[in-house]
C-alpha cells in the first residue's frame, strides 16, 4: 500500500526496490534529510500557500541499479544531482 506522505523506511525500501530493477533491499543504500520548500505544495509544485514548509526527502541508490532515485511527499524522481543531497528544482 502506498501513502502520499510515506515515511516508513521499510515500505519505501520495497517501493525503491521495484523502481531499481527489483534489487533486494539489502543491496540498496539510502539517505534521508529534511528540506525546506518555498511553498506548502512542496516538491509537487502547483498552487500552495506562500509559506516555507519542511518535507523529508529520501534518496536511494544501488551499485547494481540503473540510476539513483529520490522520494518526497509521494513523488519519485531520478536523482540527477547525486550525491548532492537536494531535491532537484
Amino acid at each position: 500500500m502506498r501513502y502520499r506522505g510515506e515515511t516508513d523506511i521499510n515500505k519505501l525500501l520495497e517501493q525503491a526496490s521495484e523502481r531499481l530493477d527489483n534489487i533486494t533491499p539489502e543491496f540498496i543504500q539510502w539517505w534521508s534529510w529534511p528540506e525546506v520548500f518555498g511553498s506548502t505544495a512542496g516538491p509537487g509544485g502547483g498552487i500552495g500557500g506562500h509559506m516555507m514548509t519542511q518535507f523529508q526527502v529520501f534518496g536511494f541508490q544501488s551499485d547494481y541499479g540503473e540510476k539513483p532515485i529520490l522520494f518526497c511527499a509521494g513523488k519519485w524522481r531520478i536523482w540527477r544531482n547525486f550525491p548532492e543531497q537536494r531535491w532537484p528544482r
